[in-house]
């Protein structure tokens, strides 16, 4: 076939012809382009979320259909082009979990510069508790230490969303 560009476009049953390569072994290579282009638009590296609003708009589908407290957490570069955006923890209908090891392990793990915290709030109220409030201004400090400014904390409820930073709640 000359290529892998040859071998992944080849029919079916011409590749079965091929010793050691049965039906699906040849319907793998066949998957391997559509594969390719999944992977690299998950890469999402042309993102740019410098803004809440930003956040928000690629943060709402992520928290669609969500029961329980979910917590991600958004990395970005030094130009806030993103990096990564994992959950970080799941919890119960009150609160969910998340150490300041887990955030700075994911953070120092995709070499970000700037990390914004984002979870839902199944109540029904965007408004921070107490608890997001202390977490925001405890783990702030800890971050910056590490060269890593953790850029806002972000409350969302349906496709509502409350903004620490916006709010006052957080000055960095």
């Amino acid at each position: 076939y000359g290529s892998l560009h040859g071998i992944c476009h080849a029919p079916r049953e011409s590749l079965q012809k091929i010793p050691g390569i049965g039906p699906n072994a040849a319907t793998l290579l066949r998957l391997i382009p559509g594969l390719c282009r999944m992977y690299y638009s998950e890469q999402e590296t042309h993102v740019v979320l410098n803004s809440p609003e930003k956040c928000a708009a690629y943060l709402i589908p992520r928290f669609i259909g969500r029961t329980v407290e979910t917590v991600f957490l958004i990395c970005t570069d030094s130009k806030h082009r993103l990096l990564s955006c994992i959950l970080l923890a799941t919890g119960n209908l009150n609160s969910a979990a998340v150490s300041s090891r887990s955030v700075v392990e994911t953070a120092l793990r995709f070499n970000a510069a700037h990390v914004v915290l984002a979870h839902n709030h199944v109540s029904g109220i965007a408004f921070p508790s107490e608890d997001d409030i202390a977490t925001t201004r405890s783990l702030a400090p800890f971050l910056a230490k590490l060269g890593v400014e953790l850029v806002d904390h972000l409350i969302f409820v349906d496709d509502d969303m409350v903004s620490l930073r916006d709010s006052g709640f957080y000055q960095p």
